[in-house]
This record gives C-alpha cells, sequence and structure tokens, in this order.
C-alpha cells in the first residue's frame, strides 16, 4: 500500500458481513488512500486497496446493506475540496456525486435512504435511493454551528446526532462514564 514510513491504518466504518474500510494516513495527519479489510481475515493478511489511491479520501462509509460506500474524496489533495460520492462495493462502478457545496465525514441512515455529510459548519442531508444504481436528490441544510472535527454519528432514524460541540473552556483531560444510566435516571425523577 506504499512504502512511506510511519503508515497508520484509520478505520471508518464496518459493515454487516465484518468488512472494515478505513484511510491510509501518512504521518496519522494526511490522509490518503481507502483501504479496506475483513474480520475474519487472517492476522498476516494486508489491506486490500479500495477506490482510487491518486487523490485524497476523507472519510469513507459503508451503507446499511454493505453494496454500497459513501466517501469524501478531493482530487485537487485540498481537504477543503473534497465531494462526497457513493460507489459500488466492492466494485466495480463509477461513482455518484452527492455534495455540490464541499463535504466531508459521511453517515448513512440505519434504512440507506438518506446520507448526512459535514460540510464546513454545516450538516447537510440528501435523500438517496439504492438499487442496482444511486440515485441522490439535492443536498438541503438541517443546521450549522457545529465547526469541530471530532466526528460525529447519527441515530438510526436519522432524527438525532451525537457530536461534541467546541466550548470557549478550557480543554478538558476528563472523561466521565455514566452506568446503569436508566437507574440514575429513575432514581433521580420517579415515574409519576
Amino acid at each position: 500500500m506504499g512504502s512511506e514510513t510511519n503508515l497508520q491504518l484509520q478505520p471508518e466504518s464496518v459493515s454487516r458481513d465484518g468488512t472494515i474500510i478505513g484511510i491510509l494516513a501518512t504521518g496519522g495527519i494526511r490522509p490518503g488512500p481507502a483501504w479496506t479489510l475483513s474480520l475474519s481475515a487472517p492476522s498476516t493478511e494486508k489491506p486490500g486497496s479500495f477506490l482510487d489511491p491518486k487523490s485524497l479520501k476523507l472519510g469513507a462509509a459503508f451503507s446499511p446493506d454493505g453494496h454500497w460506500v459513501a466517501y469524501a474524496e478531493s482530487a485537487t489533495g485540498d481537504p477543503r475540496r473534497a465531494e462526497i460520492y457513493v460507489t459500488p462495493y466492492p466494485g466495480p462502478g463509477g461513482h455518484v456525486p452527492i455534495s455540490t457545496e464541499g463535504g466531508t465525514e459521511p453517515r448513512w441512515r440505519n434504512d440507506g435512504r438518506e446520507l448526512f455529510y459535514r460540510s464546513g459548519d454545516k450538516m447537510m442531508a440528501v435523500d438517496v435511493e439504492v438499487g442496482s444504481e444511486v440515485r441522490a436528490g439535492s443536498p438541503r441544510l438541517l443546521f450549522e454551528g457545529y465547526s469541530n472535527n471530532n466526528g460525529y454519528d447519527v441515530a438510526p432514524d436519522g432524527k438525532r446526532f451525537l457530536m461534541v460541540k467546541s466550548s470557549s473552556s478550557a480543554p478538558s483531560n476528563r472523561l466521565t462514564f455514566v452506568v446503569n444510566w436508566f437507574e440514575e435516571l429513575k432514581a433521580r425523577m420517579p415515574p409519576k
């Protein structure tokens, strides 16, 4: 997958059949080509190349059925000029453009009928139909104001998002885990 030193495999998505898709980063910083690897593969197996290795990839996500991959790509190498595309997995086939004014971090709704992505500080959505080919609607703005690059995820129904909101306060090196959340909620707010 290249002869550069200090390569880092960054997993992005796992299909339901256990295939991982990720991005190869050089020096742990600059994203590069996409790769795939089966979770059931022997530990000695190397990841296989996926998508055009000449362009910069900035995220990839399997569709819920595992037959499509949404990904962000910058043909110029400038991450600010990336767009979202969908291509068949494992191929062959062309790619269908999804975004029109930039995009990164694609995520699928659980039923595969909608794609979400970031465009700067905007969260965008596009209705999609997948079958033997992909048809995409027009991108629409859902909300804006979350511009950090800490990642996000989408609830299965596509109506809620989990994001880390940037704050102006000093960064914290503390992480709090809440276990037995429902029991704590019941104790604090008993049913009437």
